[in-house]
């Protein structure tokens, strides 16, 4: 008796969340909290040995039309990896075709004397579908100042598009695990 009751209030609460509009901010366009959130991830682990090549270890499909002109994609990564002084680059690009390693709206960051990281790549669209924005440092630290501009991008996110995520090995010796990945797209108009 008592959990359907808790069970009903978590869903009245769950309704009323959903027609809540966000708080009023000037030149800021309403939307309701829990609204157009889409998640992608992946079911288990990718690696990269043997080559020195830019190898892609998966690409999550970002569905067209579920950015909006201003929407927003957060995509976090669990990495592990050889832990040496050579480098490891681990990035992520975002592109209209699955699989890319070479071009496109890329976030990156060299790993070395380290066995993991945690990153944290955004991806925002500015005012248009094929226009985007994103911090120009490492998603290692993806928050405070840095000197670089910010990065840009021209992906239509109006159509399919695609958070690549891959790995480059200075040492062939070494390897490279995509431990998880999950891209939490907010939709806004």
């Amino acid at each position: 008796m008592m959990i359907r009751a808790l069970r009903a209030l978590l869903a009245v609460l769950i309704l009323l969340g959903r027609s809540v509009p966000a708080p009023a901010q000037v030149g800021i366009t309403n939307i309701p909290y829990a609204s157009g959130m889409t998640i992608v991830a992946t079911a288990g682990s990718s690696s990269v040995t043997g080559t020195l090549l830019e190898t892609n270890l998966v690409a999550l499909r970002i569905p067209g039309g579920a950015m909006g002109s201003n929407g927003v994609i957060q995509v976090w990564l669990l990495w592990t990896y050889t832990n040496s002084a050579n480098a490891k680059t681990l990035n992520v690009r975002f592109n209209q075709t699955p699989g890319v390693t070479a071009s496109g709206f890329v976030s990156a960051v060299n790993a070395t004397t380290t066995a993991t990281s945690q990153t944290l790549t955004i991806i925002r669209n500015a005012n248009a579908a094929n226009a985007q924005v994103g911090y120009g440092g490492a998603s290692v630290t993806p928050f405070g100042g840095v000197t670089n501009v910010p990065m840009v991008g021209a992906v239509n996110t109006a159509l399919d598009a695609y958070v690549n995520i891959n790995a480059t090995l200075a040492n062939a010796s070494d390897s490279v695990t995509l431990q998880h990945a999950y891209a939490v797209v907010f939709r806004a108009p």
